[in-house]
């Protein structure tokens, strides 16, 4: 529990920063258009026997934002179709955003996070937390999905599963970020510097802190707080029940 409040903290200290960070571009009410390609993983979609409702859910969602849908198409649960179709659109720079719906949860057929994982290049961990801390808000079974997040190249990768509702709720996350994402991608997001935020950076700004502050013996440091909470070291036969 105390990693799920500890994100839920940090959430809402983002969300409180949110107004004081720019990025030099259009806010969240105002997002850069994003090219958003879907792929949804279905052995039934694939052979033409199910509607791919999930996917037309995410494409919906996406265009009524304003943003651009560029490619969909629907694969088996085969794990290397499923990388093949993934690596294709991030190398051949088709979108910014992969949506992929289906093939998150825990069965033997449910490979899209081992698909996606073998094209990645680097994770982006903390959007499945925000997924699975959102869907916790509907259903206990969130904690189930096995959806990650990842990059390749200037392309950003992202699980969802396959059933509708979840997929709605999952673009409920996801649309908010969606154009900020594309924007950093793309490599035109500029970091404000140390003189707009009055912060110190830098190496040797780091050593003149320290120098300046005297070095303070462990037990000076040491919280009181923290030192109430140190366990207490008993004869182990007196936890014996």
């Amino acid at each position: 529990m105390s990693i799920v409040f500890g994100a839920l903290y940090r959430a809402r200290r983002l969300e409180r920063c949110a107004p004081f960070i720019d990025n030099g571009g259009p806010g969240i009410d105002n997002q850069p258009v994003a090219r958003i390609a879907i792929l949804t993983a279905s052995d039934q979609g694939a052979a033409g026997s199910r509607v791919d409702l999930s996917g037309d859910t995410a494409a919906s969602r996406a265009t009524a934002a304003g943003h651009e849908v560029t490619r969909r198409a629907i694969v088996a649960d085969d794990r290397a179709a499923i990388a093949a179709a993934l690596a294709a659109w991030c190398d051949d720079g088709v979108a910014d955003i992969v949506i992929t719906t289906g093939g998150t949860g825990p069965t033997a057929r449910d490979v899209t996070p081992e698909a996606t994982r073998d094209i990645a290049e680097r994770d982006v961990p903390g959007i499945p937390l925000a997924l699975v801390l959102s869907g916790l808000g509907k259903t206990p079974y969130a904690v189930l999905s096995r959806g990650v997040a990842v990059t390749r190249g200037r392309t950003l990768v992202v699980n969802l599963p396959g059933h509708p509702k979840a997929v709605e709720e999952g673009m409920d996350v996801l649309l908010p970020l969606i154009g900020h994402i594309a924007t950093l991608l793309a490599g035109s997001f500029e970091h404000r510097t140390p003189a707009d935020t009055g912060h110190a950076s830098g190496a040797a700004n780091v050593s003149e802190r320290i120098a300046r502050s005297p070095a303070k013996p462990v037990s000076d440091i040491a919280s009181p707080r923290l030192t109430a909470l140190r366990p207490t070291i008993q004869d182990p036969e007196s936890t014996v029940r």
